[in-house]
């Protein structure tokens, strides 16, 4: 089985049912197509994402789920929404904690490795901080840890548009979550 590193918005993608990766991050996400990992970055950006975005997303939740949280207040309900997800999907969480020394003219001592990855790919990546550390995260997960990650999964425009840098720096095949079933599906 391959494996995929997920970013963040493919997880948000499954909670929007106008999201245009809606079924296809269901299908990801709950079936075995692939083993499906992330670090916590995801779950720092999915709590920052759902705390900001809650409204929208409280809309559409089930009834079952608004009924059960309604004395609840929004904070309760974040928490709560959170946790749903979390036990709704098939993900494993995974990290490389270890730091470099860092020398430069700017600033010398330890800083976590993922930082330090950051700072040598970012210039090549042109992306945003947060897509950068997702890339730095699964660099240091191959690099590291030897896990074989195969794909990064992302519904994220600026990403795909620079798939071929991602790719070429990172050592995976970067593609949109109806990509990864289309191939998937002519491989098994």
């Amino acid at each position: 089985m391959k494996t995929a590193y997920i970013d963040t918005n493919v997880v948000v993608s499954f909670v929007k049912p106008n999201d245009p990766y809606y079924l296809s991050a269901r299908r990801i996400l709950t079936e075995r197509i692939v083993q499906n990992i992330s670090s916590t970055l995801f779950l720092i950006e999915l709590k920052s994402v759902i705390s900001r975005e809650f409204t929208a997303f409280f809309g559409n939740l089930s009834l079952e789920f608004r009924e059960m949280t309604g004395r609840l207040d929004e904070i309760e309900k974040i928490e709560l929404f959170y946790q749903h997800i979390l036990q709704s999907i098939i993900i494993d969480i995974m990290d490389d904690v270890s730091v470099e020394i860092h020398d430069s003219s700017y600033y010398s001592g330890q800083i976590p490795a993922s930082y330090a990855k950051i700072l040598r790919v970012s210039g090549k990546t042109r992306l945003k901080t947060l897509d950068n550390l997702h890339i730095a995260h699964l660099i240091l997960l191959k690099e590291n840890l030897g896990v074989p990650i195969d794909y990064l999964i992302t519904g994220d425009q600026g990403i795909l548009a620079r798939k071929s840098d991602v790719n070429r720096i990172a050592s995976v095949t970067t593609i949109s979550p109806t990509e990864l079933l289309s191939i998937e599906a002519r491989s098994g």
